[in-house]
């Protein structure tokens, strides 16, 4: 009898990275970002869940200050925090930041935290394709938007985007590229 194995289903990360340009940046400066970008990751998550925040180093105390001032005046309610949704039938796993309901909502907002100061194209897809993931895994998702925090501890810029189909179609235009050219079925 043959076993049958899961496929390994592709991120959103990785079906979006073709589109993600760092060629005039270092390595050593983006090996430092990813780093710091894990850290403040962590730290709000931690927050989020109300769970104890080791002590940050300097690179990473200011984004950290923005995440906390945001998340005490505008989320309400915590749904869940660095999750996994998983759109089976479309063939594709997302891992959102936070799915929580704002303060005056009843509908929860999807939020992807982010540090850099510029929004970047990919991300409205991004946001996209976690909110379907989110509903098919049962989640109910009202607004997605990035959250960019500060790196001097300023106030935190949340980003909504509005035109979800049109970003998902595209999502899904390039998720069916990486399948054919990973060979995914």
């Amino acid at each position: 009898m043959a076993v049958v194995t899961p496929m390994k289903l592709p991120s959103v990360t990785q079906v979006l990275s073709p589109f993600a340009d760092f060629s005039c940046v270092s390595p050593d400066v983006l090996k430092v970002a990813a780093e710091r970008g894990t850290k403040v990751h962590q730290a709000c998550g931690a927050f989020a869940q109300g769970l104890w925040v080791t002590e940050l180093d300097e690179a990473c105390f200011g984004y950290f200050s923005s995440f906390k001032r945001w998340f005490i005046s505008v989320v309400k309610k915590v749904i869940a925090v660095e999750f996994e949704a998983v759109f089976t039938s479309m063939g594709y796993v997302g891992h959102p930041d936070l799915l929580c309901v704002f303060r005056g909502d009843d509908i929860p907002t999807l939020v992807d935290i982010k540090t850099p100061i510029t929004i970047s194209p990919t991300w409205a897809l991004q946001l996209a394709a976690y909110k379907y993931a989110c509903l098919y895994s049962g989640y109910i998702v009202g607004k997605i938007g990035t959250l960019r925090l500060s790196k001097t501890g300023g106030n935190a810029k949340f980003d909504e985007f509005t035109d979800c189909h049109r970003a998902f179609r595209a999502f899904c235009g390039a998720l069916s590229a990486y399948k054919y050219m990973k060979e995914v079925k």
